[in-house]
């Protein structure tokens, strides 16, 4: 297994999540696991990016909301936004994960788990987002990830 399993993973349980708020994500966790285990190597990873999206959710959707052209966020498939959730997650908080590693994980999770135009979008606004936050590191390299993403949510650029 790699991290890409271990994302793929975590994609499925965060979408199983969407579907259904109400559902004890714990017991989702250990569920999927129980059909689907993970390499112990591997479980930080998939834990990370679960805890991760889910704590800055809010956040990371206020990033994306405004650059997704002719889509909003109550509008956009639910699986496209679990996506894109984790994808800006990694490109801000997971320095070991290279963004252009990132953005392509994005872009064939949705053209495994959703349609070409999907795909695309995916594409266009997760490099988008990675050259606003390339510029923000250079013209501000002391802000932490948490920064950065303030910084995205305040200047929302089309």
């Amino acid at each position: 297994m790699s991290r890409r399993e271990a994302r793929e993973s975590a994609m499925k349980v965060l979408y199983s999540q969407e579907i259904d708020q109400s559902a004890n994500l714990e017991q989702a966790k250990e569920l999927f696991l129980a059909n689907y285990p993970l390499p112990e190597e591997d479980l930080l990873f998939f834990d990370q990016l679960i805890a991760g999206v889910l704590e800055h959710r809010k956040d990371l959707d206020l990033a994306v909301a405004p650059r997704l052209s002719g889509w909003t966020i109550d509008r956009l498939p639910k699986v496209d936004l679990t996506i894109l959730r984790i994808a800006l997650y990694e490109l801000i908080f997971t320095e070991y994960v290279p963004n252009n590693v990132a953005i392509a994980e994005a872009v064939r999770l949705a053209k495994t788990y959703s349609d070409d135009a999907a795909r695309q979008y995916i594409n266009a606004v997760l490099g988008n987002l990675n050259r606003e936050l390339d510029e923000l590191s250079t013209k501000q390299p002391e802000l932490s990830a948490k920064n950065l993403l303030n910084e995205l949510e305040q200047d929302p650029k089309s």
